[in-house]
């Protein structure tokens, strides 16, 4: 946190310097990011670094699966006849997760077309998902985790 809370003095400081808009607090905010970067073993900026690399990995990932599943739900409803929907539930194992972790995993899902979180199991253990169309609950599973879970996880434990 400490880092964070240094990185947005640095661009305080920037701002302060000129015209007082959102682009010139952006500009402050990367060029203090660079600064801790150059000094990775202060106040654990190492850690910090790592972090946002990661969080920015994780949201590149999560808005290229947004895009793709658009097109896909696109493609269904101006395409495919509603006798060939195959709508489904599915169970997704969230066991391992933390609270935190399962909620930003659960909007992720709801977020993207085609896929809807119906309900949190009361152990926290499970999401019920419905899918709009997919070709096997397994290739639904596979994706879920290769593409937003494990990028979620490197982002909240690094």
């Amino acid at each position: 946190m400490k880092p964070f809370l240094t990185n947005l003095a640095l661009a305080l400081v920037w701002l302060m310097l000129g015209d007082i808009t959102l682009w010139r607090f952006l500009l402050g905010y990367i060029l203090g990011f660079i600064i801790l970067s150059f000094f990775p073993n202060i106040q654990g900026n190492e850690s910090y670094i790592k972090r946002t690399f990661a969080f920015l990995r994780f949201s590149k990932k999560f808005f290229i699966e947004f895009i793709k599943a658009n097109y896909h739900v696109a493609k269904i409803v101006l395409f495919k006849p509603k006798s060939q929907l195959a709508p489904f539930y599915i169970h997704y194992d969230i066991s391992r997760l933390t609270k935190v972790e399962a909620l930003i995993l659960n909007q992720c899902i709801t977020l993207t077309p085609g896929t809807v979180t119906v309900r949190l199991a009361e152990d926290h253990s499970s999401l019920l998902i419905h899918v709009l169309s997919a070709e096997s609950e397994e290739e639904v599973k596979e994706s879920i985790k290769n593409d937003l879970e494990i990028p979620l996880l490197e982002f909240t434990r690094c």
